[in-house]
């Protein structure tokens, strides 16, 4: 039955995944193009160019234009076809090393959970896929004690470039840190846990500084440049108040400060909340206030951690905690809590996550028309529906025989 219920899922999961590819290569890949783009400039060493021109803003660091500078010397459609097929590639394997922790089930209903989050980044062509993979793989190499030491290191740095890519990821480095800061004080004369901690903080500065250096080092003379540029780009994106941007603080603002704001799928129609409650004061002591909540929540977290015997739950919550702060939140961000809803899952918790599931994936444009989607964009549905899955796994209690103990393989 189970055997059953698992190949049916991966079959559903399997074909909507390919349907996603699909669309972002044939109807998609804006934000490729600016990657793209950022990597002909670095290869050409046009670095004048870099955060200046190209189809749209780009955002990341100049070492993650270099990184793919090769790869332009291939047509469009070649690079654009490379970039997808290692982002699927890399998400498949991540998700099947998962599989064996929580089980096959609950981690294929949580890839099917987040579909539409996952559709939003395979058709811009995003780096979100990439960086939760690597996320997720630094995390659970790091909570299997019997890994590889140079397996950790090699993860962690990964996960170290991915944090200077998109900087969200950052907080995910408290889990070691916190263990390591503690076995300072600890009396155990086993220095396997130090060891394994240390090497994951240091690889990850490692991948961190490595992506920074890059531009010195083929760029000689415009390293600071560069940078600077990279600091004044960042500073310069401001806060979008568009439904795009599903953020706590865009949420106030929409809802309860009375100005119009955009919704990109009814184009330059504007729309505005009947509520003024609120004056932007007010709306950033709020935010202010939530995200010491969230922030002292995510520390908790990594402190049980580092004491837990089963840690998976704990990085699990983390992944879903880390991004949360931000004042900028797109859609596909919210990938971030497939483990989270795999864990919920393996407890059994599967009614209120279908329901979630079905409230998340039915609110689009396509559905439910323009208009009210648009208003299910400007309330935040991908936040509340997140914030609701971090609420259930807080307050829910945990089986004793979980589906963790029982996983199988993806095929059976």
């Amino acid at each position: 039955m189970r055997s059953g219920l698992t190949r049916l899922l991966f079959i559903v999961v399997a074909g909507l995944f390919l349907l996603g590819l699909w669309k972002g290569y044939y109807h998609g890949g804006q934000d490729f193009r600016v990657f793209e783009a950022a990597a002909r400039f670095a290869r050409e060493e046009k670095w004048d160019a870099l955060y200046h021109e190209g189809p749209d803003r780009f955002l990341y660091a100049p070492g993650f234009a270099i990184i793919f500078a090769p790869f332009t010397i291939l047509p469009t459609p070649i690079f654009h076809a490379i970039w997808l097929g290692f982002t699927a590639l890399s998400f498949f394997l991540v998700m099947k090393y998962f599989a064996k922790k929580v089980g096959a089930v609950p981690v294929l209903f949580a890839t099917l959970f987040s579909m539409r989050a996952i559709w939003i980044d395979l058709r811009y062509g995003q780096t979100n896929l990439l960086i939760f993979s690597a996320a997720l793989f630094a995390l659970l190499v790091w909570v299997d004690s019997c890994s590889r030491l140079r397996t950790l290191g090699i993860s962690w740095f990964l996960l170290g470039v991915g944090i200077v890519t998109k900087l969200y990821p950052f907080a995910l480095l408290a889990f070691p840190a916190v263990r390591l800061a503690r076995s300072f004080f600890s009396n155990s004369s086993d220095r396997r846990p130090w060891l394994r901690d240390f090497t994951a903080v240091a690889c990850a500065v490692l991948g961190g500084l490595t992506l920074l250096l890059l531009p010195f080092i083929f760029a000689p003379g415009f390293g600071g440049f560069l940078c600077g540029e990279w600091m004044d780009a960042l500073a310069r994106k401001g806060f979008p108040t568009d439904t795009h941007n599903q953020s706590f603080l865009a949420f106030l603002y929409r809802a309860f400060s009375g100005e119009p704001f955009q919704s990109l799928g009814l184009g330059a129609t504007p729309l505005r909340s009947p509520f003024q409650f609120l004056g932007t004061t007010e709306i950033k002591l709020i935010w202010g206030v939530a995200t010491l909540g969230m922030g002292g929540l995510f520390l908790l977290e990594s402190w049980r951690a580092s004491n837990a015997q089963n840690k998976i739950k704990n990085v699990a919550y983390g992944m879903a905690l880390c991004f949360l702060p931000a004042h900028l939140i797109w859609k596909s961000y919210f990938i971030f809590g497939m483990p989270l809803v795999a864990v919920l899952a393996a407890r059994g918790k599967w009614l209120p996550l279908i329901i979630l599931g079905c409230v998340l994936s039915f609110s689009s444009n396509s559905i439910l028309g323009a208009v009210p989607a648009a208003w299910c964009e400007a309330l935040s549905l991908f936040l509340w529906v997140h914030v609701t899955v971090i609420g259930w796994a807080t307050f829910s209690k945990e089986k004793r025989d979980s589906e963790a103990e029982k996983a199988e393989p993806i095929w059976t």
